[in-house]
């Protein structure tokens, strides 16, 4: 599955597989997310203290469109959340967007097999 990914002006290229990996490609000498619980290059963040936890998460539909919201926070408070519908996410960390992502191709967000686009470690 493929997504695009939007930092500021730049848009970055990359895939998510089912299991939760993603995959950016900026280019020539392009970075890849990773699911080791280290702050995102891509998006502007910083590194989580200490371990993450789920502290918000929603859901709702309505009018054939879906929206999901899943948060994660560190031991300092930090909240880092994807925010989804149908097509797209747009990342936040502490209420703040740093980046937004679409998804090219079949699917739909919010649903069984289909994770956010937003890189580790924004929740998937």
């Amino acid at each position: 599955m493929k997504f695009l990914l939007l930092v500021g002006s730049a848009a970055v290229l990359g895939a998510v597989t089912c299991g939760g990996t993603a995959v950016v490609d900026g280019g020539s000498g392009g970075s890849s997310g990773n699911t080791t619980g280290s702050g995102s290059a891509v998006c502007n963040t910083p590194d989580p203290a200490g371990s993450l936890v789920e502290c918000n998460s929603a859901a709702s539909s309505g009018s054939g469109s879906m929206s999901c919201t899943t948060a994660l926070c560190d031991d300092d408070g930090n909240m880092w959340e994807s925010v989804c519908e149908d097509k797209g996410c747009v990342c936040r960390f502490n209420s703040t967007v740093r980046c937004s992502c679409a998804l090219q191709g079949d699917g739909q967000f919010c649903t069984a097999g289909v994770d956010s686009c937003c890189p580790s470690p924004f929740p998937k």
